[in-house]
Parts: structure tokens; C-alpha cells; sequence
């Protein structure tokens, strides 16, 4: 019953009430079992939801699509309680999975762009040349074009925003190893520069810094110089030797080239003295006058070492000349430099043509003989350039000061006989043309006997018909084939590659190539190297005008069409399944590892070589990377084969059959017979 009013209530204990008391808010009372049942159950509810919500999620969901993959926000569930190195894996695997479908696919390959854009930073040319090649496969779809022209702008900017980055610290510290006196460390810090970077417009920093160092090392030689020529004047020629031993292995070209002659003429010094010829007298005819510039004038032979270097130089195969050439022996010899200078500007090697004349120019005793040499180091410059009017002037100048320079004539008579071959067969100007170059042809025979080797031989025949005899033009080093053979240069945004090709068929204006499909593969931009042979003269162009007509991929063989200023010969071809007998001797040409220009020998060694499934043919010489593309010549003058693979090992190469360039020419509409020539 309820208690009194003002009486405290008492607290009335059941059974019940005496384990769960009454709450002091007056709440309703629950049992410890039912709390911890309810707990329980509110638990498992919670497990029961997130197994359902995982378990029951769509995959799509849970796993993004290939055009989402790798995009910030993605997110990834792998069933169970998998760790997350397992839904890393699990994704990286669906990523690299290349779908078949065009759109798909499409996407797919903008992804693997973008990741690896991001992990390859300065991997600028061969990230062109894939954007390249993902353009040409879907070429048709003009908004894929666009994306893909879009990302090649962006890549450009990042690759120009990088450049600048990496230049300036490259070059940084570079000089900072300068300063200390580590030059070839600096040099080796400004090779680090990225070379897929190096199409950038940032890396003429680089050059720049480049350009900082080598005139540092230039400033530390002449320093070195001039205390090994004070030492040297006081007796010490051990101590001049040494004065160059800090920049000895600088690794710059031009200390390379300079402190061994150096060192040699030291040592010579002490060999013969300051001056070997002080003192002496000999007797020297007109021709000869040339070599009282010389300090070794009165050495034994020496006149005749010249004689034959001289010669070679100006006239004869460069790998002959160089032979004759004696710098080891005669090391302050100018004339023997003069001679060098001379081999070096008849195949328009410029830069070295010109340090040899600087050096013939330093060593020499002035006078107008040699000054006038040296001037036709300069016209036979301007004539491999075909700067006619250059190589008038400065052979001009040269007979001012030497009128018995047989080279300066020779150089005049040249000129002429260009100008009379380009001009038209109306214009007025072309008898006088031919008349003058004749005149001063003659007139260089009659100073040097030997000149006859370089000019026509009725015109030598009229000067001497013994002379013309003896000193028979050779022509193109030797070759009569060279100037039908052309050097292929390839380039692209992953890099360059060269090979050799040959001339099948020509116009006055194109000609006709061909090379190995090898050669031009993955090439955007071609140029090609010609030579000819201008009455002694050996005169190089090179033209960029070139145009793939037609290849072959299975033969190995490509047509290639070039612009020429020059019609260049092209060589016969004959049958190689049929007429061909062993033994045969073999002629081949190429450019071997950057020797251009280059004649081998060998002999036919199989006529039914089996290579990649197809019949070739088999030599007795060993060819190298830059012959690919290059004829294999019989002895009467015939391409019997196209050279495309050597044998590692045993020096043996081989040969396409010239069936095969037969065909490959008439698919493109350019017509070439192969005729068998008669029996001897």
C-alpha cells in the first residue's frame, strides 16, 4: 500500500527487484541477461551488414573501369579481408590487360602514356615517337588525332620546362668541379645531360657551359705552353715535357691534338737541336722552292717524303696520303702539315683542314711561296662547298703572291671547268668557260708533271703524251664505282642510324636507291651523301630531299628517290640465279663504323645460302654495321647482290639476290633490266 504523506518511502526487496534495483531516475528496470542479449544481437547486426554490403557490392563498383584506371580517387575492394598490397596487385594486373576493343583500347594506351610520362620524366624522343606512332594507327579518327597532337604540345612544354631545369644544374656543376680543377669531371657532369632532352631548345645552355670549359682548358694551355717554351729556351726539356703533364688528360680535341705535338717537337729538340737546318745549305730547284719554309730543308729524303705526301694529298686516295704523311718523323715539319691540311680539304673536312694549316702556319719561316700554299688550302675548302667564286678569289691570291703555284692553277682551271659543266650549251659564256679551264689545266701540268693524273688526258696529252703516260688519272680514289654509291643517314626522335645505297636509275634531277629496308626503318628524315670527282677534286653534297618509293620487308630491300645536283651513275645489274660461277671475285662498298666511302674485296663463296627462310648469296668478306644497303660488284662491273648481313665470327657475309631489287623497282614504276654480260 502507498506509504503516508511526509513519511520517506521505504524501499520494498522481492526477489526480482533484489538483483536489478530500481533505477534512481525512476527508469524502467532491465535485466543484466536481457542487456547483454541486446548488446549481442546489436554486435552481430553490425557484421552481418558490412559482410552483406561487401559481399553484395557490384564488381564495376568496386573495381574501376580501364579509362579511370590510375585516376586520383579510385577506389579498389578485394572480397574477403585480402590485405591492400593484394588489391594493389589485383589492379596493376586488370591495368595491364590491353583490351581489344578500338575505343577501349584507345584509352588504354592514353593511360600507359600518362603513367609513364610521370615515371620516365626525360624520356622526351621516345615518348614522341610513340604519341608518332599511336597518331598513324588511328589517323582517321580526327578527335583521337587531336588528343593525341594535344598531348605531343604538352609533353614538348613539360620537356622544355625540364630541360631548362636539368641544363642549368648539369651546368652548375660542371663549373663547380672546373673551379676545383676536376675539367674532366666537369666534362663528364655536362654528359649527364639527358640525349632524349637534347632536342630542346634548353640545351644550348648546356653548349654554352660547354663553351665556358673549353675556353678555360684553352687559357690553361697556352699558360702551360708558355712555361714549357720558357724552360725550353733555358735547356730544361725534361721540365718543358712536363709542363703539359696537368692537362693530359683533359679529354678535350684540341689538347689531345696539341700536347703530343708538342711533346714530340720537345723531343725532337733534344734529338737534333733547335734548329736542324741553321747553318745548312742545299741546292733547290724552282719547283721545290717551297720548301725553304721548312726548318727541316736539308734533312735526307725529306724532299722527296714531301714530294710524295704533297701529292697524295692533292691529287690521290686519302688512306694513301695519310700513310705518306710522316708528322711521327718530321713532327715540326709545316709542309708535311701543309700536306695533311691538303688530304683533309679535298674531302671537305673543314674543321681538321684548317687546324693543320694553322699549325703548318705557326711552324713555317715566312715567306710568299708558303703563304700562297696555304691560301690553297683555303680555295680547295671553298671548292668542296662549291663556292666557286671563294675558290677563285682565294686561288687568285694566291698566284699574286706565287705565280709558279701549280695548285693555285689547278684550282683555277677546276673552277672553270665547274662553271663550263653547269652552264646551259647555248649560253655565250660556255666556250670561254671551257677555253680558260683548259688553258689553266695545261698550265698546272707544265708547273708539276704530276698534275697530268688529274686532268683529261687529251689535255695532258697535249702538254706531254710520257707524262700523261706515267701519271694516269686514277679518278675517284681509284674506284671507278664510288660515285654511284651514296651514304644513307636516318633520323628520328629516338635517334640516328646510317647504311649505304646505290644508284639503279637517274635523271638528271632524282635518282634512284637502293638500300636495305633496315637502313630507313623507323626513320622520319633521311638524308643522303653523293659524291663525284671534278678533275681531281672530290666534291660531296648531300640532299634531304628524299623520298620512299616502295620497300620490301620480306627481302630486306627499300626504292628510295633523291634530289641530286649531280646526275649520279648508276651501276648495271645482272641476274644472280642464273650465270653465276664459283670462284668469282667480289668488290664491295660501304661506309664500315664511320669509314665512308670504303672498297672491300672478297670472293663468292655460295650461291644457295639459305638465311631466314630465303636463298642468298655467300662471300668471303667480312662486312660491318654501315654496309647494310651496299653493292657486291663482279668483275666486269655488275651488281650481283645487295649486301645485308655478316656471319659473326667466321668473315663471311650475306647477299640478296638482284631478282628481288628487280622487282621491288617495278612495283614503284622504275624500270631495271638485269643483263648478263657477254663472256670474255
Amino acid at each position: 500500500m502507498p506509504a503516508p504523506i511526509g513519511v520517506p518511502r521505504q524501499r520494498i526487496r522481492t526477489k526480482e527487484t533484489a538483483e536489478t534495483p530500481e533505477p534512481e531516475n525512476g527508469g524502467p528496470r532491465i535485466s543484466r541477461p536481457v542487456l547483454i542479449t541486446l548488446v549481442g544481437a546489436s554486435v552481430l547486426f553490425v557484421i552481418v551488414m558490412v559482410v552483406v554490403l561487401t559481399r553484395g557490392k557490384p564488381a564495376e563498383s568496386g573495381t574501376p573501369s580501364v579509362a579511370n584506371a590510375g585516376q586520383p580517387g579510385a577506389k579498389f575492394a578485394a572480397p574477403g579481408a585480402g590485405s591492400a598490397a593484394n588489391v594493389a596487385s589485383a589492379t596493376q594486373e586488370k591495368k595491364d590487360i590491353e583490351p581489344t576493343e578500338p575505343q577501349a583500347r584507345k584509352q588504354w594506351l592514353l593511360d600507359q602514356y600518362e603513367r609513364q610520362t610521370r615515371a620516365t620524366p626525360n624520356a622526351f624522343g621516345e615518348l614522341l615517337e610513340r604519341l608518332d606512332t599511336m597518331e598513324k594507327t588511328y589517323e582517321k579518327d580526327n578527335e583521337w588525332v587531336d588528343t593525341i597532337q594535344g598531348r605531343i604540345k604538352s609533353l614538348k612544354q613539360r620537356a622544355e620546362k625540364k630541360a631548362e631545369e636539368v641544363a642549368e644544374e648539369t651546368g652548375t656543376a660542371a663549373m663547380k668541379k672546373a673551379e676545383g680543377g676536376d675539367y674532366k669531371g666537369a666534362l663528364a657532369e655536362l654528359d649527364k645531360f639527358p640525349s632524349d632532352l637534347a632536342r630542346t631548345a634548353a640545351s644550348s645552355r648546356v653548349f654554352y657551359f660547354r663553351k665556358k670549359l673549353s675556353d678555360k682548358a684553352m687559357a690553361l694551355y697556352e699558360e702551360a705552353d708558355k712555361r714549357a717554351a720558357s724552360l725550353s729556351d733555358g735547356g730544361d726539356l725534361t721540365g718543358a715535357a712536363k709542363a703539359y703533364d696537368s692537362l693530359a688528360s683533359f679529354g678535350h680535341p684540341q689538347l689531345d691534338k696539341l700536347i703530343p705535338m708538342r711533346r714530340a717537337e720537345i723531343k725532337d729538340i733534344a734529338a737534333r737541336g733547335k734548329n736542324p737546318s741553321e747553318g745548312k745549305t742545299v741546292d733547290l730547284s724552282e719547283q721545290q722552292a717551297f720548301f725553304r719554309a721548312d726548318v727541316y730543308l736539308s734533312l735526307p729524303g725529306m724532299a722527296v717524303a714531301y714530294d710524295a705526301a704533297y701529292h697524295e694529298g692533292a691529287l690521290g686516295a686519302r688512306e694513301t696520303a695519310q700513310q705518306k704523311i710522316d708528322l711521327a718523323q718530321y713532327p715540326r715539319s709545316a709542309v708535311f702539315y701543309y700536306a695533311q691540311a691538303l688530304m683533309l680539304a679535298k674531302v671537305g673536312a673543314a674543321g681538321d683542314a684548317r687546324w693543320c694549316a694553322a699549325q703548318a702556319a705557326r711552324l713555317a719561316l715566312r715567306n710568299d711561296a708558303f703563304r700562297s700554299r696555304l691560301l690553297c688550302v683555303d680555295a680547295r675548302l671553298a671548292l668542296a662547298s662549291f663556292d666557286l667564286q671563294a675558290a677563285a678569289n682565294k686561288a687568285s691570291e694566291a698566284l699574286q703572291l706565287d705565280p709558279k703555284n701549280a695548285d693555285g692553277v689547278f684550282v683555277l682551271g677546276t673552277v672553270f671547268s665547274v662553271l663550263t659543266q653547269y652552264s646551259l650549251p647555248q649560253a655565250p659564256e660556255r666556250a670561254e668557260h671551257a677555253k680558260k679551264a683548259a688553258d689553266y689545266l695545261k698550265m698546272a701540268v707544265r708547273l708539276d708533271a704530276q698534275y697530268a693524273r688529274a686532268v683529261p688526258p687529251a689535255l695532258a696529252a697535249e702538254v706531254g703524251g710520257a707524262d700523261a703516260e706515267k701519271y694516269k688519272y686514277t679518278g675517284s680514289g681509284g674506284s671507278p664505282y664510288l660515285p654511284s654509291v651514296v651514304l644513307v643517314n636516318g633520323r628520328s626522335a629516338l635517334g640516328e642510324g646510317e647504311g649505304t645505297g646505290f644508284a639503279v636509275q637517274s635523271t638528271p634531277k632524282f635518282a634512284y636507291l637502293i638500300t636495305n629496308f633496315h637502313v630507313i626503318k623507323g626513320f622520319s628524315e633521311f638524308m643522303v651523301t653523293y659524291q663525284f670527282e671534278a678533275l681531281g677534286n672530290l666534291v660531296r653534297k648531300t640532299s634531304s630531299d628524299v623520298k620512299v618509293l616502295a620497300s620490301d620487308q620480306e627481302n630486306d630491300l627499300a626504292l628510295l628517290q633523291v634530289g641530286t645536283e649531280q646526275e649520279i651513275k648508276p651501276l648495271p645489274l645482272r641476274p644472280t640465279t642464273t650465270g653465276l660461277a664459283l670462284p668469282m671475285k667480289l668488290v664491295m662498298i660501304g661506309h664500315p663504323k664511320g669509314l665512308d666511302f670504303t672498297v672491300m674485296t672478297g670472293e663468292l663463296a655460295s650461291l644457295n645460302r639459305v638465311h631466314q627462310g630465303k636463298r642468298h648469296l655467300q662471300i668471303n668478306s667480312n662486312t660491318d654495321c654501315g654496309m647494310s644497303g651496299g653493292p657486291v660488284i663482279d668483275e666486269t662491273g655488275h651488281v650481283i647482290g645487295v649486301t645485308v648481313a655478316k656471319v659473326i665470327g667466321l668473315g663471311q657475309s650475306i647477299a640478296i639476290l638482284t631478282e628481288h631489287v628487280r622487282d621491288l623497282c617495278a612495283k614503284a614504276g622504275v624500270t631495271v633490266e638485269l643483263k648478263t654480260p657477254p663472256a670474255k
